[in-house]
């Protein structure tokens, strides 16, 4: 099995799990990124799986909401008044 067939086998099993990460990306992975010559990446699958060892998390339980279209910003203000 050639490399992109495993990774689209891998994104085929992770294809149906949402992803609610806030990400914090230093220089060094965005530069790690753009030398991927790739016009896409999941990072995933691309990305986070290069830097394993050299990760930091913190979980955040309070409130958070995408706000990523007008109406989930819309949402989001509703939620406060």
């Amino acid at each position: 099995m050639g490399a992109d067939a495993a990774a689209a086998g891998r994104a085929g099993l992770l294809a149906d799990r949402p992803n609610a990460a806030v990400c914090i990306i230093e220089p060094e992975v965005v530069d790690d990124m753009a030398s991927l010559g790739r016009a896409t990446l999941d990072l995933s699958i691309d990305v986070i799986p290069r830097f394993l060892g050299r990760i930091w998390t913190f979980h955040n339980g309070d409130y958070h909401r995408d706000i990523g279209t007008l109406e989930s910003l819309r949402r989001a203000e509703a939620d406060y008044r």
